[in-house]
């Protein structure tokens, strides 16, 4: 069970069409459950750093099937994730990253920023993630 690109596509969009409707300007990653980059998207108008926060939300939600915002104890951090990944970004324990879930297997992540508030980030991931059919940010 994989993250499709097309599902990645529709993750973003609806995480865009839901931050446009509060008038955010958003970064979204999406990643697989190794925390790699499926899909990255920052919208006209929103912070270059939103970028990188977005990413390790993802990355961080990734590393334990469990929302950005959960600190882990370090015997909980799944595979080879650790404080600063291989492509050199930093973990993010902020709320705005999501687990992404499929018949109760965790495929990935989606990680949001720059929402003005990490709850409104997460607002963000979770209407990506509801927006495709069969995808949960529960198990």
């Amino acid at each position: 069970m994989t993250l499709t690109l097309a599902e990645a596509k529709q993750i973003v969009d609806a995480v865009l069409s839901h931050a446009h409707d509060h008038s955010a300007k958003v970064s979204t990653c999406v990643c697989d459950e190794n925390g790699r980059f499926i899909a990255l998207n920052r919208m006209d108008g929103a912070a270059a750093t939103t970028n990188r926060q977005a990413i390790g939300k993802a990355i961080a939600s990734a590393s334990t099937g469990r929302p950005s915002d959960y600190m882990p104890n370090p015997d909980e951090v799944s595979g080879g994730f650790a404080t600063v990944t291989g492509e050199g970004m930093p973990l993010n324990h902020r709320q705005g990253g999501l687990p992404i879930y499929r018949d109760g297997a965790l495929i990935g992540a989606c990680g949001v920023s720059g929402a003005g508030a990490n709850s409104m980030d997460q607002a963000c991931a979770q209407a990506g993630i509801g927006a495709v059919d069969g995808l949960r940010s529960t198990t």
